[in-house]
């Protein structure tokens, strides 16, 4: 079972240097000075910005060929020579995206699709090192991060009882952390796996924790956790909703759960 985007050239005018007024020649160097030093600040933003267009020009022409791959992955009469000739091509497209834009903030993106680009290829051992190398590029406060934990955790399930302790304890670091991103999808693909070997109790105990959370009180709830058009309202009046009551693991959760017999009144009950 397989579990997986300044700078701005400062132009110089000519200074008309005044050769008589020796207190104006230096009153203009130090202006000189000044607008150099100003420029060179939003001429590097201006690049940076740059550059940053430019890795999400790359990215979204490689994310192309990669959605076509993937289209094709899953066609029952594509013949195996012609997906694995695409999968190379991502491949080929996203290390190439990644050496040109190597210090783009999507440079661990361009790493990750890469990664699933290998492994759709067969060769798990390089998909997970590139897959660990693009985890390590991702910031401790990017978002994303859990998201690809995620995709490493499931490389690691289809390896060897090692493997496994490893991604399931990356999973269950995610899932317990509230505010992740990825929470639902690290319960869901927790349950998933338990599921698989067998252990459909221990399933329904990950599955669980997403169709019914702890209730947050409405002083837990930030007025970032407030849609904007309730803002103005008093918070302590609405009924709170997660975000996470549209989350498609959730629902996907939900199902599973359906499917062993356990509905939302039966776990509400229990």
């Amino acid at each position: 079972m397989t579990f997986e985007l300044e700078w701005r050239k400062i132009t110089h005018q000519g200074i008309a240097y005044i050769k008589k007024d020796r207190s104006l020649q230096i009153g203009l160097v130090v202006a000189v000075v000044g607008i150099v030093a100003g420029g060179s600040f939003y001429g590097y933003r201006w690049w940076r910005e740059q550059r940053e267009e430019k890795a999400q020009l790359a990215f979204a022409d490689s994310f192309e060929a990669y959605g076509q791959a993937l289209g094709l992955q899953f066609k029952k009469d594509a013949k195996s020579e012609d997906k694995k000739e695409l999968w190379e091509q991502v491949d080929i497209d996203f290390k190439h995206s990644l050496e040109q834009n190597s210090h783009s903030s999507l440079a661990p993106f361009f790493k990750a699709f890469q990664a699933q680009a290998v492994a759709y290829q067969g060769n798990r051992d390089e998909a997970l090192l590139l897959m660990r190398e693009a985890v390590k590029k991702f910031s401790n406060k990017n978002p994303y991060r859990g998201l690809y934990e995620v995709s490493l955790s499931l490389m690691l399930l289809d390896g060897d009882d090692k493997d496994i302790a490893e991604g399931l304890k990356v999973l269950d670091g995610i899932g317990s952390d509230k505010e992740a991103l990825a929470q639902d999808m690290a319960l869901y693909y927790s349950g998933l796996y338990f599921n698989s070997i067998g252990e459909s109790a221990k399933a329904v105990e990950y599955w669980q924790k997403q169709v019914s959370p702890e209730q947050v009180s409405p002083e837990q709830v930030s007025p970032e956790q407030v849609s904007p058009e309730v803002v103005s309202l008093p918070v302590v009046s609405l009924p709170v909703v997660s975000d996470k009551e549209k989350s498609p693991w959730r629902q996907l959760a939900e199902v599973k759960l359906s499917d062993l017999g356990h509905t939302r009144s039966t776990l509400e009950k229990s």
